[in-house]
């Protein structure tokens, strides 16, 4: 039963946060007494936040003493226990509160706890573990330590004074009360629990069933899957039967249409080649058609006349070409002398106005730069007094702007000078600033030192005094550790002599030793059982597989006669037994290897074949189309020049008109300004600008006229120029754009149209040759084929022979061993050993609760053995450590008075510390605004002085380039422009001679090329007219041979052939439309087998017997489960009712006893607390219970609430609180009482008094009752002193400081 030991209290409520306060709990009874607000309640709520973590407030920063009043920014309240648990082992719990106090708030927070405990480890030895949990986790270990619920804890053992009357409270209160002690909700979750569990199966059980009645249709379908495949595999094999007979059909007809085919083909040849002949013979004549429309001068001479014409053209042709070169040379020779002139004039005119340009912006920089030196000069007089400590001017002269820089330099280095004095100023206050620093330190580190001396020696002399009052209470206690040390040595060597463990370890061993007896006998009849079940097994199974041999060799026999001669025809002989599928397999591969090899030899030349007829075809289509694409590219190259033969010609002839016509209208956009320009200066001068000629004012006049009509014609000549010119580079582009296809032409007519002519003829010659290999090649693949038809037909009849022929091998040895197994032979039958079994079980099952029976017996005693060697080892410690803290006690005092003389000493050098710093922090301030106020009045001077060098910088640096821009424009005079206008005249002649001559040599030309193009097309008209008598003798060749074939064609009797060939092709590929249509019936048929083996090996139809057997054995299940948890769930229901009814009935029992003991008045016989708590048939139907405390009187009931005193109810709430402890604090003897006797009369409290004292004693009985009583009266205290032989007890008072204390009194007996 677990009770408290000591309580450990720091900065909790009016507790000090400096030292602890410890007070003890002795058993049965502690008392506490003190005046109200001296912080008796606060030791409850201390205790019952150790144990369950709960605080009076929710703010738990009102639970700790507040910073403020403390004065400190921090303060830690701790709470530490020393408690006995359940299992009767030592331990201590500690917790702590952390609260901070902010600038306007207070912050609380709470600290992991600590659990330290005594325990055993696997060898029995007492061992020490300590828990380091969060507040949760720590809640519930004390709850499991306390071995009681935290509404029990919270409401009847640590209940505080304001909630002590909560048993009559309003209605719903005491309902919510009784229902945490009782466990409601937990009660109530778990039927909720149960029910869900049980809904959950039932519909998990729906779903079974309807899983089941799906495994059952899945069971049906499959066997009727089986059923559809058995008759579709019959309906295969007559298929196949079917495809047999047609393929021998076929083979004759094939002999028969290769003979007619033959005949056929040799005709072909004939239509081939003939068909060949027209074909050429038409483009021919196509082609002459075309060349005799396009020849615009006939030639009817003969050919060698036309011959020796066209040398002869092609020689004239030839001086003409070479003529052309030469003029087109000097044409671009005079073309570059033209435009480089027209250049020249054009970069004279463009010097002359730059000159002019020039000669401008020189005098507008002179202007310039005398106001600048105007503005350098005024700056300078405005800053000079700040620069140089006087007023200055400088004159505006050239050399003003080295007189400024000299000044600037004289100024820059009077600042240098200022700069320096008052950095060494500065220097001299910041000496005196680390000096007066240093000093400061030294005082302020030398404070804090001895500050945190004398609070490290104050902490130190708390502690002492809190071990010193520790050791004085603890030392009380010692003789009372001695009589319990007596007290358990004489209760072991009692339960030595009651327990008779020797006797119980004996009966066990004997009982374990008959156990291995009967396990023995068990084990050797089983092994019997098994061998006879093994036998029994043999026999049947050699019974069996004899009556398989015999049918399994009819088959073989059967098997073999229908196939000998098929299998001496391909075989040669009958192969040994169990190799029929071996040497046919050989067989096979080797007609396969041979097959495949056929195969791809036929696929090869085929594919080739088709390749090659497909290369002809594409080869003919491609020359046909290149014949035609050079047609016309030829074509659209005579749209943009007259033939072909002269288009380079014609390209170059157009890109150097072209490039004239660009240069032309160039030169006459700049001749327009020059005569604008000229016509200005005549108008002005009076004298032609050209030859410096003075006119008179006809003359000037004549010369403006015959300018401005000039000017005036010049946008017209500029439109016509631009119009030739565009016209020029229409032409040229055009012939550029016709550049590839010129190139095409070429290419196609020289290499690529000679190129596939003659692979068409290669092409036709190949076809023709493997045409004949083919069909050599199929027929020793038809041969092949059969054979290999013929071996496999039996394929599957060997491969089932040689399957059974194992088998039957198998079976004879599978015979021979189980002949040679039954040999054993045993005197008891299968039935007798079976019985002898089971009564073996019985008798081992009864030895085995008589085994389990003492061996519980025996652990028990050795358990409450161990405990009672447990617990005085627990006190002998105890008492060791009692005596030696005793023995250290003055030694500890004599150190507390040592550290008070010390701290008394510090304090006096804090003091005269304290009084150096003061001034020496007022001369610090005073020497750092010194500082200030100096650095800040030369940073002014400095930027005002900064500010001023730049500007005048600036002036100088814009005056310093102008004058460069004046040096680099001073050349400029007008001797250069006069020499430039010379130079603009003699290039103007130059320039129009040039031009003459181009004119000329551009006429030449075009009569040359005209002459040229004449000449080239009656070179074109000769070439075709040559070609034209060259196909008409082609074409009188080709007639003559289409002739000799319509000959070939009329000998032989092609018609009747090719009629024969033909039906013979319509019945074979009706043959062949059947078979193909049978082989597709007997796809189908093997698909629709393959899919019905798909479907039954599938998931749903796989195994499905087993798997419907599989769950209707899991929804019989659910199903008995669902009833059985329904059953249970009522039946803790009931239970819940039963003992909610047990419980209060008993606590009615104390309820009353109490009444009767205490109460002295005569209106109320007894009290108890009424429910509503009706046990129905159906436990279901209960939900709540209401509970309201009644008072009796004469066997009438009245609430109590609204019909008893003050007092009456206090002593109802105190005695229910009694009564629940009784009742549910079986592991727990712990109960405090916070102001009992509050509102009780003298005779009442008299009564409250005996009746505690009774009560406690028949509760020590255990010795482990513990009551703990808080009061402010003194005379109750007495009372209960005397009643219960109490010699102590605990008085709370407050010390100067209003910090708790807690001393130990005695009472007054």
């Amino acid at each position: 039963m677990s009770h408290l030991t000591k309580l450990e209290i720091r900065g909790i409520r009016s507790y000090s946060h400096k030292r602890p306060v410890i007070m003890e709990f002795p058993k049965p009874v502690t008392l506490i007494l003190g005046p109200n607000g001296c912080g008796k309640t606060t030791i409850i709520e201390a205790l019952k936040f150790a144990c369950t973590g709960d605080t009076p407030s929710s703010n738990k920063g009102f639970f700790v003493h507040s910073p403020k009043i403390a004065d400190e920014y921090e303060v830690k309240g701790h709470v530490k226990l020393q408690f006995v648990d359940v299992r009767n082992n030592a331990g201590v719990v500690t917790r702590t509160l952390h609260t901070v106090q902010k600038e306007k708030t207070m912050s609380t927070k709470t600290l992991d706890g600590t659990i330290k405990r005594n325990g055993k480890d696997a060898n029995n030895k007492n061992t020490l573990e300590s828990l380091s949990l969060r507040c949760a986790d720590l809640d519930k270990e004390m709850i499991r330590c306390m071995g009681v619920s935290a509404s029990v804890l919270n409401n009847v053992v640590f209940c505080h004074q304001e909630d002590s009357l909560w048993p009559l409270a309003e209605g719903s209160t005491v309902k919510k009360k009784f229902d945490e002690i009782f466990g409601q909700k937990r009660q109530t979750k778990c039927v909720e629990e149960l029910k869900k569990k049980l809904k959950e199966i039932k519909e998990q059980n729906k779903l079974e069933k309807n899983e089941l009645e799906h495994r059952r249709n899945n069971r049906d379908k499959a066997a009727e899957l089986e059923e559809e495949l058995d008759r579709v595999e019959v309906k295969l094999a007559a298929g196949k039967l079917d495809v047999e007979q047609i393929d021998k059909q076929v083979e004759e007809l094939k002999e028969q249409l290769d003979e007619s085919l033959a005949k056929v083909e040799d005709a072909r040849q004939l239509e081939r080649k003939r068909d060949e002949c027209l074909t050429r013979l038409d483009s021919l004549k196509e082609t002459k058609e075309r060349m005799e429309k396009e020849i615009k001068t006939p030639y009817p001479h003969p050919t060698e006349k036309l011959r020796n014409m066209l040398s002869s053209f092609e020689r004239d042709l030839q001086d003409k070409r070479k003529r052309e070169h030469e003029l087109t040379m000097k044409q671009a020779d005079v073309t570059e002398s033209h435009d480089k002139a027209e250049r020249n004039m054009q970069q004279f005119s463009m010097d002359i106005g730059r000159l002019e340009e020039a000669q401008k912006l020189y005098a507008r920089l002179q202007d310039e730069h005398a106001k600048m030196l105007g503005k350098l000069a005024q700056n300078f007089q405005k800053s000079s007094a700040l620069l140089l400590g006087k007023n200055m001017t400088v004159e505006k002269e050239s050399n003003a702007i080295q007189l400024v820089e000299a000044h600037m330099d004289e100024s820059k280095k009077r600042e240098e000078r200022r700069i320096a004095e008052s950095k060494a100023e500065l220097n001299n206050i910041s000496k005196n600033i680390d000096s007066v620093k240093t000093t400061l330190y030294k005082a302020q580190e030398e404070l804090r030192i001895k500050t945190e001396t004398r609070k490290k020696l104050k902490e130190e002399m708390d502690k002492l005094l809190v071990e010193i009052n520790g050791i004085k209470t603890s030392g009380q206690s010692l003789s009372r550790i001695e009589s319990d040390i007596a007290a358990v040595e004489e209760d072991i060597a009692d339960f030595e002599k009651s327990s008779r463990l020797d006797e119980i370890r004996a009966k066990l061993q004997s009982t374990s030793e008959e156990m291995q007896s009967v396990a023995a006998k068990q084990d050797k009849i089983s092994g019997e059982l098994e061998l006879l079940h093994s036998e029994n097994r043999d026999r049947q199974d050699r019974e069996r597989a004899q009556e398989e041999l015999a049918v399994k060799q009819a088959d073989i026999e059967k098997l073999l006669s229908s196939h000998k001669s098929t299998i001496t025809r391909h075989l040669g002989s009958m192969p040994a037994a169990g190799k029929h599928t071996a040497t046919l397999s050989r067989y096979l591969n080797t007609k396969k290897v041979k097959g495949k090899e056929l195969s791809a030899k036929l696929t090869r030349e085929q594919r080739s074949l088709t390749q090659k007829e497909h290369e002809l075809k594409t080869a003919k289509q491609q020359l046909c189309e290149l014949e035609i694409k050079a047609r016309k590219i030829r074509d659209q190259i005579v749209d943009v020049c007259s033939t072909p033969a002269i288009y380079e010609t014609e390209v170059r002839t157009a890109e150097s008109e072209y490039q004239r016509l660009k240069k032309e209208n160039s030169n006459l956009v700049g001749i327009t300004t020059v005569w604008q320009k000229v016509k200005d200066q005549i108008s002005e001068t009076h004298s032609c600008p050209m030859c410096k000629t003075h006119l008179d004012e006809s003359g000037t006049v004549k010369a403006v006229e015959s300018l401005s009509r000039k000017i005036a014609k010049a946008p017209e000549r500029a439109i016509q120029s631009k119009e030739s010119e565009a016209a020029a580079e229409k032409r040229y582009v055009a012939l550029k754009a016709a550049g590839p296809l010129y190139a095409q032409l070429n290419e196609l007519e020289r290499d690529k149209i000679p190129e596939l002519s003659e692979l068409v003829t290669s092409l036709a010659e190949q076809i023709a040759e493997q045409r004949q290999n083919v069909e050599e090649i199929e027929e020793a693949t038809q041969v092949e084929a059969t054979d290999e038809f013929e071996a496999r037909s039996m394929e599957k009849d060997l491969d089932y022979v040689d399957r059974l022929q194992a088998e039957c091998s198998n079976l004879k040895d599978n015979i021979a061993k189980l002949g040679s197994r039954l040999t054993c032979t045993y005197t008891k039958t299968l039935k007798e050993a079976i019985s002898e079994q089971a009564g073996y079980q019985e008798e081992y099952k009864r030895l085995q609760e008589d085994n389990s029976r003492l061996a519980a017996s025996k652990s028990k005693k050795e358990s409450m053995q161990l405990g009672l060697q447990k617990k005085l080892l627990g006190l002998r410690e105890e008492h060791s450590t009692l005596n030696a803290q005793l023995q250290g006690l003055k030694g500890m005092e004599e150190r507390r008075k040592e550290k008070a003389l010390e701290i008394g000493k510090l304090s006096q050098a804090e003091r005269i510390v304290g009084d150096t710093i003061k001034p020496a922090q007022e001369q610090l301030k005073e020497l750092g605004e010194q500082s200030t106020e100096l650095q800040d009045a030369d940073l002014a001077k400095q930027r005002q002085i900064r500010d001023a060098l730049n500007a005048l910088s600036l002036d100088i640096q814009n005056a310093r380039k102008l004058e460069q821009q004046l040096s680099s424009n001073r050349g400029t005079d007008g001797s250069s422009l006069t020499a430039l206008s010379e130079k603009l005249e003699r290039c103007k002649a130059e320039y129009e001679n040039l031009k003459a001559k181009k004119r000329k040599l551009e006429s030449d030309l075009q009569q040359v090329q005209t002459d040229l193009n004449g000449s080239q097309l009656q070179k074109r008209d000769l070439e075709d007219s040559l070609q034209i008598r060259q196909f008409e003798k082609d074409m009188d060749g080709i007639t003559e041979e289409i002739g000799a074939l319509e000959k070939q064609l009329a000998d032989k009797a092609i018609t009747n052939a090719r009629r024969k060939a033909s039906k013979l092709q319509n019945e074979l590929e009706q043959k062949r439309q059947a078979k193909a249509g049978q082989e597709g019936r007997n796809r189908g048929i093997s698909d629709q087998i393959s899919r019905l083996k798909r479907e039954m090996n599938s998931d749903m139809f796989k195994d499905a017997r087993t798997k419907y057997h599989d769950q209707r054995i899991r929804w019989h299940v659910g199903e008995r489960t669902a009833k059985d948890l329904d059953m249970y769930a009522v039946a803790f229901q009931r239970a819940i009712m039963r003992f909610h009814k047990d419980k209060m009935e008993e606590i009615n029992r104390t309820l009353r006893s109490l009444w009767v003991q205490v109460y002295r008045g005569g209106d109320i016989d007894f009290i108890e607390i009424s429910t509503d708590d009706a046990e129905f048939e159906n436990a279901s139907k209960r939900k709540t219970c209401n509970y309201r405390v009644v008072m009796n009187k004469n066997g009438t009931y009245v609430d109590m609430r609204q019909h008893s005193s003050a007092g009456q109810r206090v002593l109802a709430a105190l005695l229910i609180r009694l009564a629940l402890a009784e009742t549910f604090c079986d592991n727990c003897g712990i109960i405090t009482l916070d102001e009992p006797t509050t509102n009780l009369d003298k005779e009442n409290i008299q009564s409250l008094a005996w009746a505690l004292s009774n009560f406690i004693k028949t509760q020590n009985g255990s010795g482990h009752f513990q009551l703990i009583v808080i009061t402010h009266d003194q005379d109750f205290v007495d009372l209960l002193g005397r009643a219960a032989q109490i010699s102590h007890f605990f008085k709370v008072t407050k010390d100067d400081q209003q910090y708790s204390w807690i001393t130990k009194c005695k009472t007054t007996l």
